[in-house]
């Protein structure tokens, strides 16, 4: 595919959130210093030009497309797991779903599934709070705003997961999805998105 070559991956990256590193460390200090709940991360390119218009036109026009490009970016990552480990997709809140018509992280999933044959748990979680937009807020202000937003809506049996979304930024939603997933039984938490900022 042709626009594979427009997506960048950083020559090093932290194994645990996937941030661009200056060396070849496998650990962030940011990742050292604090408890992350997910265990890994894996992400098809850095959220910059030409990526980041693909992931507004997925999430804010309704161009679904994307969501098979951004999966067929993710396969080649995917198929390092066992079609046993379930992907679950980040979920977004009720109202903003039913304003949205869908949910980019769940396209990003069915497609990845579709693909490879993972089974999509997509009503494990839940989204109990509408909380503001991440990418309208500042770094400190991301935690708090999903902080116990989430819950889990049954003890889930599989024992590990990849956790699906369009973009990672600060990482605090998926830490705050890994945290409720955890709290439900899951032993082990990857983050598989399509950028990362």
């Amino acid at each position: 595919m042709g626009c594979r070559s427009l997506l960048r991956q950083p020559r090093y990256a932290c194994t645990r959130c996937a941030q661009t590193l200056e060396s070849a460390e496998l650990v962030c200090g940011r990742c050292q210093q604090q408890s992350i709940s997910f265990d890994k991360t894996y992400a098809a390119c850095i959220y910059e030009h030409p990526t980041d218009r693909w992931v507004q036109a997925l999430k804010f026009n309704g161009q679904l497309s994307y969501a098979r490009l951004m999966a067929c970016c993710l396969q080649s990552q995917l198929q390092q797991f066992n079609c046993d480990i379930p992907l679950v997709p980040v979920p977004l809140h009720s109202r903003r779903y039913r304003q949205r018509g869908y949910n980019q992280a769940h396209e990003i999933a069915r497609e990845l599934s579709l693909a490879c044959g993972h089974m999509v748990m997509d009503q494990v979680l839940e989204r109990t709070r509408d909380t503001a937009m991440q990418s309208e807020l500042s770094g400190k202000k991301r935690h708090s705003n999903v902080r116990n937003a989430f819950r889990a809506n049954t003890t889930i049996a599989a024992k590990r997961v990849l956790l699906v979304d369009d973009v990672m930024t600060t990482g605090h939603t998926l830490r705050a999805c890994a945290d409720v997933l955890k709290r439900a039984g899951v032993e082990k938490v990857d983050a598989m998105v399509f950028a990362r900022a």
